[in-house]
């Protein structure tokens, strides 16, 4: 018998090489007045980026350009918000990665209401109720990682030290239109490429072994992982392949999706502490801790003697890397252990200590860590030895 499940809404997806060509169209569907938010360089730089551009000015459409460098704090949203509130805005389009799409989703949210970004953040004491207004909004990723195309919450970091990292967050928040074009991703740099793909893969699999999956998060989450587990690589290696590119876009979209309505586990429970503390991307913390947190996952469910539904999760999630078929549960699951431990070191996936994280800090990290959703529970020592492992 299936179970209750909830699953929330989805924007309307339009995905495919040469899609974007069709943007100009959506744009001017929604009115003249265009506030693009983009990258520092990357978007506007490219063929398609100038292409775009000068379309919108052929046709008459207003275009302001709002820059995004690094990831979105409070402060940057409000000081976008000041610029443009009296300006009449039709539509917002982000062209960008996860930060990018973030601000995007931020921005058209806040252009509709009084009051500082801060005041609607989860986590804040003090925090007010969004009423869900926004502008509308088109999600362009040009990285495949985060999925945030298709996710209803903005993830901004908050003032001051440590920079948490907080949600701005509303079930309307999700895209009127994610705008997938596995074309904007190949001038993506190897670096990037693996850890935004590492990203997608742990969205992905924690997803699929969360506690609060269901048929449908786990129909999708095997698809996308199916379609990562054969693309990340030639993605990373040679950045033309387009079959790559498309199956690792389709990948992180269909991430966005599942981490939206399954949530997430240990290894993002890490990201949003050690993001606030150091200066380490995110998808460089999925992808350094995924093989560590989900050995020590396997090993704990093992031992538990329960959990029986979450290892035969996990030995899907291994047939589904594996070119060998017909082996047993404990086969599948010792090989996604060693094939993710050997993925991360292919893809050159940096070690924690490069960015300056000691083994002074460990103690303090992993009491601040959160662990909801994860298939297992974890103990003090279990959170310190995932770190230590990777330092």
């Amino acid at each position: 018998m299936v179970g209750e499940f909830r699953f929330d809404g989805v924007p309307s997806i339009r995905f495919g090489t040469g899609v974007f060509a069709g943007a100009g169209r959506l744009i001017r569907n929604y009115g003249k007045s265009l506030l693009l938010v983009t990258g520092s360089r990357s978007f506007t730089s490219g063929v398609a980026g100038r292409d775009f551009l000068e379309e919108m000015k052929k046709s008459g459409t207003k275009i302001d350009i709002v820059n995004v460098d690094g990831e979105p704090h409070a402060e940057f949203i409000d000081s976008i918000v000041a610029a443009f509130q009296n300006s009449n805005i039709d539509v917002v389009m982000a062209a960008g990665g996860g930060s990018v799409l973030d601000a995007g989703k931020a921005l058209s949210a806040m252009l509709t209401v009084k009051g500082k970004t801060w005041d609607y953040l989860e986590g804040n004491p003090g925090m007010k109720t969004h009423p869900g207004t926004r502008l509308p909004l088109i999600a362009v990723p040009t990285t495949a990682g985060t999925g945030s195309e298709a996710t209803k919450n903005a993830v901004l970091t908050t003032p001051g030290e440590p920079r948490y990292k907080r949600s701005l967050r509303h079930e309307n928040f999700v895209s009127d239109i994610a705008l997938v074009d596995p074309l904007l991703t190949t001038g993506c740099p190897p670096e990037v490429t693996a850890a935004s793909g590492l990203d997608a893969i742990t969205q992905l699999l924690e997803a699929f072994v969360s506690t609060g999956s269901s048929p449908l998060t786990d129909a999708l989450a095997e698809s996308g992982l199916q379609k990562a587990f054969g693309s990340i690589s030639r993605a990373v290696h040679n950045g033309d392949d387009t079959e790559a590119r498309s199956g690792m876009a389709y990948a992180a979209l269909l991430s966005g999706i599942v981490l939206a309505n399954a949530g997430l586990g240990a290894v993002h429970g890490y990201a949003s502490i050690l993001g606030g503390y150091f200066d380490i991307p995110h998808g460089v913390v999925c992808g350094t801790l995924l093989g560590s947190v989900t050995r020590v996952n396997i090993q704990k469910l093992r031992a538990s003697g329960s959990g029986s539904e979450y290892l035969d999760k996990y030995s899907e999630a291994g047939r589904l890397m594996s070119p060998r078929k017909g082996e047993s549960r404990d086969y599948y699951l010792d090989y996604l252990a060693d094939e993710l431990d050997r993925l991360i070191d292919n893809l050159s996936m940096p070690r924690l200590g490069q960015y300056g994280i000691m083994a002074s800090d460990v103690s303090a990290l992993a009491s601040e860590t959160g662990i909801k959703n994860n298939p297992i529970q974890l103990d003090r020592g279990d959170l310190e030895a995932i770190l230590l492992s990777r330092l």
